[in-house]
């Protein structure tokens, strides 16, 4: 398998929590983490996840192909469990 298609779980996911961050904060929600505070900073830490996320992924295909889905189903999880979150926020 190429490494396309663990940057593209792992693109969708980020892309879905920061973009529901991105939409709760337009409708007046807040952001407690105080790294988080600028756009900037939420974009360099979903480029920085995906990075790190790809890279253990390609990790584990080399070394620990039994334990690949691992991460494929749990980051995404969290992502997704985040982006519900940050959506019901401001409803």
């Amino acid at each position: 398998m190429s490494v396309a298609t663990p940057i593209l779980i792992y693109s969708l996911s980020a892309g879905a929590d920061l973009g529901s961050t991105e939409y709760a904060l337009s409708r007046g929600g807040r952001e407690i983490n105080p790294l988080m505070q600028t756009r900037e900073m939420r974009i360099g830490r979903a480029v920085l996840g995906v990075g790190i996320a790809t890279g253990l992924d390609v990790y584990l295909q080399k070394r620990a192909p039994k334990w690949v889905w691992i991460p494929r189903v749990v980051i995404p999880a969290v992502s997704v469990g985040i982006a519900v979150h940050n959506m019901r926020t401001v409803r």
